[in-house]
């Protein structure tokens, strides 16, 4: 979860934007905060969201620190507690009998037999009867209080998360090994051109802001390629944010004076190649899950799988968001690979056609990208006829899609058109793209 907007504390000072960030000499003004916050545990969900500014408001005027900075102090230490329902009975249970004794009976005789049939008091029926609403739950806190140090270096993390997670484009320069780096961007789908400069890679990603669908989904997903950039032994970051009606460039750097939590994200996304890649397999198909970078010119293209044949092989590559920019250039990075590769797109997002091209909705559909991957290898990636065209490859075609090539499926791999098919078009289709 992000820091909400409310919660950021920074300074635009020449279009440069400067965070408030938090060194050691502060720890002590966090442990205030920590102190201040510890006094909420017992109470409800609601009842803290009544107390905390207010105490929060009084340790920052103390500290002569921005509130602000001690709101997203909370905020960050607030995902470490929990809120349980503190009731004597499960409330669901407790809500239908009472509202079917209700109907019949005045307030009190109903609330009175409830407490007999339940074995409790009449004024636990009242507590519990909606303990579990968010507002009603009871907060606790973790068993230890954080060290102050390890709070700074979380809220520094997650400060430069929610301000890069409102940029418009983002570029980060790694020096020496970035393979890590480039394959956490890679799976998380982002929009990101990676370019090799020597010993250094620069990666191009475009911002949330600049995306018209699901903007606030790719700012999570942004913000979490964050902590594996930081992860890099040497790394650099510039971001154009923009904070409500001003904009302003975000400079972040490993050899800077501030304290980062550094951890490459350990639950990998791109589900949906991880999900038509299995299926395809499943279906007899060779399939390499970890194909290695390639280059178009000073560009890096990291497939997300390769189909493989006897002589042929046709890299995949999902993108599930685009702008039209982005998209030209993925294709044209396409072109210019010695091998065939198809790019699988959301619906949503294709400006251009091109033969290279694989519309998804939702899912990807297993079976237009084999036969995708069949083109692409028998004659390059030229426009297919149309279903109703009557038209299929010649038989002489050395890698027709006829019975005999070894490019097309077996009998028994499941991937033939036929609506019994496993991996059919059909609307029952697990894979469709329905």
């Amino acid at each position: 979860m992000l820091l909400p907007f409310e919660c950021l504390a920074y300074t635009i000072v020449d279009g440069r934007l400067l965070p408030t960030w938090l060194g050691e000499a502060d720890e002590p003004f966090v442990a205030a905060v920590l102190d201040s916050v510890a006094a909420l545990a017992g109470l409800s969900v609601g009842e803290a969201e009544l107390v905390a500014p207010g105490a929060l408001a009084r340790v920052a005027r103390e500290a002569k620190m921005p509130v602000r900075v001690a709101e997203a102090l909370w905020a960050i230490e607030r995902r470490r507690w929990e809120a349980r329902i503190d009731a004597a009975v499960d409330p669901e249970a407790l809500r239908e009998v009472v509202f079917e004794l209700a109907a019949r009976h005045p307030r009190e005789a109903a609330i009175s037999e409830a407490a007999r049939r339940f074995g409790i008091a009449g004024d636990l029926v009242v507590g519990s009867l909606f303990a579990d609403r968010k507002v009603r739950r009871v907060l606790v806190a973790p068993d230890r209080p954080p060290h102050p140090r390890d709070l700074v270096a979380r809220y520094n993390l997650a400060l430069a998360q929610a301000l890069v997670a409102r940029s418009m484009e983002v570029e980060a320069t790694i020096a020496g090994d970035a393979s890590t780096v480039a394959r956490a961007a890679k799976r998380d789908g982002l929009l990101v051109r990676f370019d090799a400069e020597g010993e250094t890679m620069r990666l191009t990603l475009t911002g949330p802001l600049a995306i018209f669908h699901d903007t606030a989904k790719y700012g999570r997903m942004i913000a979490r390629f964050v902590p594996a950039l930081m992860a890099a032994p040497s790394w650099s970051l510039r971001a154009r944010v923009t904070l409500g009606d001003r904009s302003a460039v975000l400079a972040l750097e490993r050899d800077g004076a501030i304290a980062f939590a550094s951890t490459v994200p350990a639950a990998p996304d791109g589900r949906l190649a991880r999900r038509v890649a299995r299926a395809l397999r499943s279906a007899g198909v060779r399939v390499d899950l970890h194909p290695e970078p390639v280059r178009a010119g000073s560009t890096l293209v990291l497939p997300d799988f390769a189909l493989e044949w006897s002589a042929q092989r046709v890299l995949v590559d999902v993108v599930p968001f685009a702008t039209p920019e982005y998209l030209e250039c993925k294709l044209a990075a396409a072109a210019a690979l010695g091998v065939p590769m198809l790019v699988c797109v959301d619906a949503r997002f294709i400006s251009v056609e091109s033969p290279a091209v694989v519309p998804y909705r939702g899912a990807i559909d297993a079976f237009s990208l084999y036969a995708a991957a069949l083109r692409a290898a028998s004659g390059g990636l030229r426009p297919s006829p149309s279903p109703s065209s009557g038209l299929s490859p010649s038989p002489s075609s050395e890698l027709s899609s006829s019975p005999s090539s070894e490019l097309s499926p077996s009998p028994s791999s499941g991937l033939s058109s036929s609506p019994s098919s496993g991996l059919s078009s059909s609307p029952s289709s697990g894979l469709s793209s329905s």
